[in-house]
């Protein structure tokens, strides 16, 4: 009771503290003229932690001893800014020298000041945790409803829109049951444990920042998921500002184990909180459908879900992901890549985006740790102080319904679990599931031989199965552990073969197995409409067929996993080796296909034939385990494995190989090399049917690159066309990757390809049924492939496809701006009658932003990627550009496109607009001057009058942070083109002349020429934009400070002539 009336008596004097601060404050800022602008900030920030106090002082729930620390610091700190202030003298009649910050108060005083509100600031945030933990320790001991992450998404768009549809091809789970799920499963978080954490140095400086990353790490049965779950629920109460999105990774559950899915999870949670992104991911999604949503599409989902953060710049992401070790290793390794250089400050601006991520996982595999140490760490080793407190917690729920609360045994149960726990949660919950169905005496009797540490539950678990059944347990444990999936019951029971007893059905006796293995395994009761497993917790087995059906078996937790694969023995010896155990599933696998398919189509629906399913979709996985080792197989299952197979042909049938091949494609008598190329079997197509074979067309499209360069090596001929005269170079463009495209180049028959590919065209500029290979690569946005078959292979910009689209066309439409500008500047590509209907059309039906950033900061006017005209039809179409732009390097427009120093039209208009000179620095110290100078090559790059820059005002005597002036820099670059000179003393390449001759003119110009730079917002200047040659400047005889622009025959011509400024 005193600590409660000292908390509100602290509290009190606290905010009478702060009215007389607050008053203090906006004297200083109304009488002095220099007070630090942070005075407004302070202000606000005091009047803030005000209002939590208040709150404090009339909610009896919140009055805590750790909250009242909190705030006997603040008052303390508040004691100490007063008397700051309140030594500051100033009276209305002193003069204005008086009058000011500086001569009232000291440098040191100013600090101190800031210092104090910044100790204040932090004390509101640990005072938000508290509060925020408090109010999450109340709500956890109730129910509360958890709607629909899937159904409050829907809300927000009409029923039938393409909005809604990609709204539903993206969700993969609902992340909120999730969550819910998982505390239904492991129970609420003790109040107490964890809270920790949001005090630590790591955690105060990752929430306190924009962009950060923050590891939580630590063996198995920490806790690791139920930090994750308190610190999202701990970041929703207390940041209301913030979009707080998460992910719970789970090996067992299909939807929750692969990057993409983790992606999709969160993009819905982002769509969610803000429905205007889902424009971002609509324009992507309309052209692929359900297949921007598959497995090889990581990488497209990557860059859509940057593009939502970067949309959100302005708003803190807290993002928690859980369990990442959980994740398939491929998955694993793409996502850590991308997450690293994400927070690799070379590689990204920090303005680009604000997320705050935090993961937490094991540290094995080692790729976790290989990527994530250099970021700050929170490491979860000893737990003391949680374990002590979750123990208590549990056996005192056991005391109570053993009724025996406070007694001696209640007693002695929580000091055997003290002893026994080794720092592991998940040990304490085992245990107390244990002993709750035992009585009083059992109890007593299993303290004196409780297992120590989870491997030693694992042991007795095994040690107490019945030896009559240890060995089909055996072999059950062995195929949940090396599945790609789940089983049902049903599945399991003619996996292992179960026979039902007397009194027992199979499907019983199976249950009674996975029962008897205790904590090893679980049944989870999974629905099919939304992908999700929710835990089944009755002793019987169902009775009702349906039902039974949806019940599959998976471990409780990935260390009864590592338990079963470790090398000891055990007293129930389960195969571990990986090989071995692939080989006897993949076995029983194709014999029962070879069962149910032998007379054609099997006799009873497929849903009635349990492991049906499961065999038609998954013997390729076990076969790719494998590898090498399958000779055994081609000669057992001689039927299957043979050139063309009816029986394999009626699997391809089931499995719908038809659609997924291309309708264009007749499964029956599908050669088997054909169908190894497809489902990646690279080991069988290394030993099967390679002699006169070319199914190249499925390696190209299934993507392996092994089994490709293998079949390539046999001689396939990447020329044949197929029954819509695709090759396997165009399937390669299609469907797989450029890794592959390249692959098939190196074959010799590539440039019959072309050739055939360029005549038919040329004679038929477009035909009704097929596209050529630059419709193909403009379509997938391959810039490199389509300038080698524009370059190389002579192929036609002009060429229609049979929707009568040229290849700048189909870019455009699928969005690569970057290929289809290149098309026409590079290739004269022509697309609409002017630039401005192009741009109107782009902005209509695309919704461009035309100040958006590349991975560098630049937007398209930091290239040179338009012209004037362009310019003129932005600004006409009323697209606000942004002139203060600046990339990561701090250049502007100036220093990146040479565009804006060769047309005086652009720099008259950039300086007019922008709050940037033509002498901005950018990191290196460079102006746009010293840029010019530098990037003008002896290659492509246009020729421009240095002197131009001179009269808009450039300072040609600024040196850069190398002490390097512009002079310098033309100096250095002239003195590189001598190593073009030949020992015939000719030039090569052919331009070199051309660029020396520049250099030489341009350092006259800067050592001789003499000129008034002049003000562009106080001249007129008359410019004239007719034609598109060079224009150059020179200055009119009308009087000082009024121009005009008169034009030559071209800029080569112009740049080889004599420089200067010619009086007219």
């Amino acid at each position: 009771m005193a600590e409660v009336v000292g908390l509100v008596a602290a509290g009190g004097q606290f905010i009478e503290q702060s009215v007389k601060i607050i008053k203090l404050s906006k004297k200083v800022r109304d009488r002095y003229k220099d007070a630090p602008k942070e005075i407004e900030g302070w202000q606000r920030q005091i009047e803030s932690l005000q209002k939590v106090i208040k709150t404090v002082c009339q909610s009896p729930s919140l009055q805590i001893r750790d909250v009242s620390s909190t705030i006997n610091q603040c008052k303390s700190v508040s004691d100490s800014l007063l008397d700051v202030f309140n030594k500051i003298q100033f009276s209305s009649s002193d003069s204005f020298g008086q009058r000011t910050w500086r001569v009232a108060i000291s440098f040191t005083k100013e600090e101190e000041i800031g210092a104090l509100f910044n100790q204040l600031e932090q004390l509101k945030s640990t005072l938000d945790i508290q509060i925020g933990i408090i109010h999450l320790n109340q709500s956890d001991r109730g129910l509360s409803y958890v709607a629909s992450l899937l159904e409050g998404i829907k809300l927000s768009y009409q029923p039938g829109t393409e909005e809604e549809q990609c709204l539903q091809a993206l969700f993969v789970t609902d992340v909120v049951s999730d969550r819910e799920g998982l505390i239904t499963v492991k129970g609420t978080r003790t109040p107490g444990t964890f809270e920790w954490i949001p005090q630590t140095k790591q955690y105060r400086d990752w929430i306190a920042s924009d962009h950060a990353l923050l590891w939580i790490s630590g063996p198995p049965g920490k806790g690791k998921t139920v930090i994750s779950i308190f610190l999202s629920k701990l970041m929703e109460a207390t940041r209301p500002d913030s979009t707080v999105i998460y992910f719970f990774c789970d090996n067992k559950t299909a939807s929750r184990n692969s990057a993409v899915n983790v992606l999709r999870g969160l993009m819905s949670q982002m769509v969610h909180c803000h429905p205007h992104l889902l424009s971002i991911l609509v324009s992507t999604w309309r052209i692929q459908r359900d297949n921007l949503f598959r497995a090889n599409s990581f990488e497209t989902l990557w860059r859509i879900f940057t593009q939502m953060l970067e949309t959100l710049k302005d708003q803190q992401v807290c993002c928690v992901l859980d369990a990442l070790d959980e994740i398939d290793d491929e998955s694993m390794s793409l996502l850590l890549c991308k997450i690293k250089s994400l927070f690799d400050p070379t590689q990204n601006s920090p303005s680009r985006v604000s997320l705050k991520l935090l993961i937490a996982s094991r540290e094995d595999p080692k790729i976790l740790p290989q990527t994530l140490e250099e970021f700050p760490r929170v490491t979860l080793g000893n737990l003391e102080h949680d374990i002590q407190l979750y123990i208590s917690e549990k056996v005192a729920y056991l005391a109570k319904i053993k009724k025996i609360e406070e007694s001696p045994l209640h007693h002695r149960i929580e000091e055997a679990f003290r002893q026994g726990a080794e720092g592991t949660f998940l040990w304490v919950s085992y245990m107390v599931q244990d002993l709750e169905h035992k009585s009083l005496s059992e109890i007593e009797l299993a303290l004196t031989e409780l297992p120590r540490g989870l491997y030693e539950i694992y042991e007795r678990i095994m040690s107490h199965i019945k030896m009559e059944n240890r060995h089909q347990i055996a072999e059950m444990l062995m195929w949940i552990l090396f599945a790609e999936r789940p089983f049902t019951i049903s599945e399991l029971c003619r996996a292992i073969q179960i026979q039902a007893s007397e009194t027992l059905t199979r499907e019983e006796v199976c249950f009674d197995y996975i029962k008897s293995c205790g904590q090893l395994l679980q049944l989870q009761s999974f629905t099919k409409e939304d992908d999700t497993c929710v835990a089944y917790s009755s002793l019987a087995v169902p009775t009702h067929a349906d039902k039974l059906h949806t019940l599959r078996t998976a471990f409780l937790h990935q260390s009864a996993k590592d338990f079963l694969l470790r090398t000891d023995s055990s007293a129930v010896e389960v195969i571990a080796d990986s090989s071995e155990a692939h080989t006897i599933i993949l076995d029983r696998l194709i014999r029962l296909l070879e069962e149910e398919l032998c007379d054609g189509r099997p006799k009873k629906p497929l849903d009635q034939i349990p492991l049906f399913f499961y065999a038609r979709d998954s013997w390729t996985f076990h076969m790719r385990q494998l590898q090498d080792d399958i000779e055994k197989f081609l000669r057992k299952y001689k039927a299957f494995f043979r050139k063309t197979s009816r029986i394999r042909d009626e699997w391809g049938s089931h499995l719908d190989m038809r659609h997924r091949l291309g309708f264009g494609f007749d499964t029956v008598d599908l050669p088997l090399l054909h169908m190894a190329c497809y489902e990646g079997l690279y080991y069988l197509v290394r030993k099967w049917g390679l002699e006169d074979q070319t199914p190249l067309h499925f390696a190209a499209k299934g993507g392996s690159l092994d089994i490709a360069r293998l079949l390539l090596e046999c001689g396939a001929d990447v020329s044949i066309q197929d029954n819509q005269r695709r090759t396997p170079l165009y399937l390669a463009l299609e469907h797989s990757t450029i890794d592959m495209y390249r692959l098939l180049l190196t074959a010799k028959e590539s440039n019959q390809v072309f050739e055939k590919d360029v005549n038919y065209f040329t004679k038929h500029h477009q035909d009704l049924h097929r596209r050529s290979l630059l419709h193909v690569a403009a379509s997938s946005g391959y810039e490199d492939i389509c300038c080698e078959l524009i370059e190389k292979h002579n192929y036609s910009v002009d060429w229609k496809n049979y929707s009568g689209q040229t290849a700048i066309q189909l870019a455009l439409s699928r969005g690569h701006l970057g290929l289809a500008n290149r098309l026409k500047v590079d290739w004269d590509a022509y697309y609409f009658k002017d630039v401005k209907s192009g741009l109107q059309m782009y902005k209509n039906n695309w919704g461009y932003d035309i100040n958006s950033v590349d991975e560098t900061g630049k937007t398209i006017f930091h290239y040179d990627a338009f012209n004037f005209s362009t310019m003129h039809a932005i600004q006409e179409l009323g697209s606000a550009v942004d002139w203060n732009r600046r990339d990561m390097e701090q250049r502007t427009f100036l220093h990146g496109a040479i565009t804006w120093l060769t047309d005086p039209r652009l720099l008259n208009l950039f300086l007019l607009h922008s709050q940037f000179s033509i002498n901005a620095r950018d990191d290196e110290g460079r102006t746009p001057l010293h840029h010019l100078l530098n990037s003008v090559g002896y290659y492509d790059h246009p020729y421009t009058n240095v002197d131009l820059l001179l009269d808009f005002g450039a300072d040609r005597l600024l040196r850069d942070n190398q002490g390097q002036s512009a002079v310098d820099i033309a100096q250095e670059r002239l003195d590189e083109g001598q190593q073009y000179i030949g020992t015939d003393g000719k030039y090569w390449p052919f331009d070199v002349p051309r660029s020396i001759g520049w250099y030489k003119r341009s350092i006259k110009i800067l050592t001789d020429y003499t000129t008034v730079a002049m003000d562009v917002r106080k001249v007129d200047l008359r410019l004239d934009d007719r034609g598109r040659g060079w224009i150059d400047l020179r200055l009119d005889d009308c009087g000082p400070g009024r121009f005009v622009m008169s034009q030559e025959e071209n800029h080569y011509a112009a740049a080889e002539t004599p420089l200067g400024h010619t009086e007219e």
